[in-house]
């Protein structure tokens, strides 16, 4: 979770807030800080203590290293027409960047070096796209485009962000809904689920499990494809559309008797490990 999202720019300085305590606490204070520059900033993503990222328009993006007293400008080359909305930062050497805009103005930008260089990731070529904003889970991220043909433009990566590939489950759109590029907002992690949230003619909140994540983990894992069978006849995985425990997925249903929640990649790997072990055992037995 970003320890600072709330970004806001008064003649050239920046201001955000540090601490994100469920309840205020007495001496806390709003510090501003002079950002050095006189574009609208919007996003901004705090690594630790000392390091943070933020983002604005004309292909602006800043960095500081020092807890805020200084902030470094850059520019991302060739995105000078840019509105940058979105950033995250993993290091002080590494963050990405989401500009919106119709159709190719929609781009994800990644830099390794401490903004020195910045790799196009992602460019959407879809005239109707419209990228609006990201989260990430440690390496893995998601992120959320306006609705085309019905349903929200959905992208995710394995990597930080060096690749980024469509998925085929965005959530169903009404009539107008979309999302909002509100500095990154919009989308969310919660509690091993993705949250989306839309407005327009319809304001939802759209929650989407890992189920489908799992199952091409979980085939990756095993080396099969779905509904294939392990060569050693040890392992078949099958899809099921509903287990009756939507509220702890994802679920996997092992032999038909035991249930299993909540099933990370680490899970899934813990659980393939202790089922071969334990059919190795039983073989030797």
């Amino acid at each position: 979770m970003r320890a600072a999202r709330k970004l806001s720019r008064r003649g050239g300085l920046v201001a955000f807030l540090v601490a994100c305590a469920c309840s205020a606490q007495a001496g806390t204070t709003l510090q501003v800080q002079d950002s050095g520059v006189d574009v609208r900033l919007r996003g901004i993503s705090a690594v630790d203590a000392d390091t943070a990222w933020a983002s604005g328009q004309k292909g602006t993006v800043l960095r500081t290293v020092n807890g805020g007293a200084q902030w470094q400008a850059m520019q991302v080359d060739g995105a000078d027409a840019l509105d940058f909305r979105d950033v995250e930062g993993f290091s002080a050497d590494v963050a990405v960047v989401l500009s919106i805009g119709p159709g190719e103005a929609s781009r994800m930008y990644r830099t390794e070096d401490a903004g020195q260089s910045w790799t196009l990731t992602l460019q959407n070529k879809d005239s109707r796209g419209f990228f609006d904003c990201m989260a990430f889970e440690g390496e893995r991220g998601w992120m959320l485009g306006d609705p085309v043909d019905g349903r929200y433009q959905l992208f995710a990566t394995e990597n930080a962000g060096r690749d980024w590939r469509q998925l085929a489950n965005g959530p169903q759109a009404d009539g107008d809904e979309a999302a909002f590029a509100a500095s990154g907002t919009c989308i969310a992690r919660l509690h091993g689920a993705l949250a989306v949230a839309s407005g327009g003619t319809r304001a939802r909140i759209h929650l989407l499990r890992d189920g489908q994540q799992a199952l091409e983990h979980l085939c990756h894992r095993l080396e099969i494809e779905e509904g294939g069978t392990t060569a050693d006849g040890l392992f078949t995985v099958q899809k099921a559309e509903c287990l009756g425990a939507c509220a702890d997925a994802p679920v996997i249903l092992v032999n038909d008797r035991q249930m299993c929640s909540f099933m990370s990649n680490e899970r899934l790997d813990e659980l393939v490990a202790m089922l071969a072990s334990h059919a190795v055992i039983e073989r030797a037995a």
